[in-house]
């Protein structure tokens, strides 16, 4: 037999790793209820504006699981933590600790520099060097390099 009110969270933590500031990232859990009767999920407790959920209250119905969204969309640089409470009623209290970092954006850096690339003259080969940003020092670190007949390529940023 069922129990009347029964729900579990699939997420303690989210982490959202480290973005730029005014960029946004979104991440999810889910709420499951196999419980017999249907449960109504209030979010509360985030005090910090960096992370947001899109409503306030939620139904589920029993036997139902559904997927909450969660956004980190941080203005100021630094470690961003907080945490997320749900209440679901007779099923009981849950919490998820949310973290993210934000960064400023490097001095100079383009996401696309919309230069088209170059070749170099036949015969002609030079190296093709690639760096990656790295979020811990703040610059950019050798990442790998090969011998190539282009001297200006397409950057993207890295995911």
């Amino acid at each position: 037999m069922k129990p009347q009110y029964k729900a579990s969270v699939s997420e303690e933590v989210l982490s959202f790793g480290s973005i730029f500031t005014g960029e946004t990232k979104e991440l999810a859990f889910n709420i499951s209820n196999s419980g017999a009767n249907a449960l109504t999920a209030t979010f509360s407790g985030i005090e910090n504006s960096a992370f947001s959920v899109a409503a306030t209250t939620l139904d589920i119905a029993s036997g139902n699981t559904v997927t909450v969204p969660v956004t980190f969309n941080p203005t100021v640089a630094g470690e961003q933590t907080a945490t997320l409470n749900i209440n679901l009623g007779e099923a009981g209290n849950f919490s998820v600790a949310l973290s993210g970092n934000a960064i400023n954006m490097p001095e100079g850096y383009q996401e696309n520099f919309q230069v088209e690339a170059k070749t170099l003259p036949i015969g002609w080969t030079g190296w093709n060097v690639k760096e990656a940003y790295d979020y811990d020092v703040y610059e950019y670190i050798y990442d790998s390099s090969f011998e190539d007949t282009s001297y200006f390529t397409r950057f993207t940023t890295p995911d």
